[in-house]
């Protein structure tokens, strides 16, 4: 009977919390078909990785995750300091081989990627690289979101 009384609470609070975990969901194409989904915890971060298409040079965005599914843009950190890239910011710094752009705090309410033609575009979510050529066709749109499942649920959306 005691087994009983514990239980109900249990399974009442994991099903609360995994209701208002933020959920990473991306998304191929116009028509936004879900290729992965998973639990992220709030300022657990993700990877974009791509290769500059003029200085052939890798460029990491990471991001980190809020509560309510915003994703920030923390740093940045490439290799080339050439065309295109950034030249001035209160936040540069060098360390080892690359360049660091930190605390850029850009609040965004998804990321979107179109697939290039140079090889190696990556999203990298906790321990799970994705590599996005496998998935989509150049120029296919992608789209990153983060969201509570009960957002997902209560207001029937993406």
């Amino acid at each position: 009977m005691n087994k009983k009384i514990f239980i109900f609470p249990t399974i009442a609070i994991l099903l609360l919390v995994s209701l208002l975990i933020p959920r990473i969901t991306i998304y191929k194409g116009a028509e936004e078909k879900a290729f992965f989904s998973r639990f992220i915890f709030p300022g657990q971060r993700f990877v974009f990785k791509y290769h500059h298409s003029v200085e052939k040079t890798p460029v990491y965005e990471i991001y980190k995750v809020a509560w309510n599914g915003t994703i920030i843009m923390d740093k940045t950190k490439f290799q080339s300091y050439g065309a295109g890239l950034p030249l001035q910011t209160k936040n540069f710094s060098k360390q080892g081989n690359y360049f660091v752009i930190t605390d850029m705090n850009i609040k965004l309410p998804e990321v979107i990627i179109r697939i290039s033609k140079t090889p190696n575009q990556t999203v990298t979510v906790v321990n799970k690289r994705i590599v996005l050529n496998d998935v989509a066709k150049v120029g296919e749109k992608i789209t990153i979101r983060v969201k509570p499942l009960y957002k997902k649920i209560l207001f029937n959306n993406k």
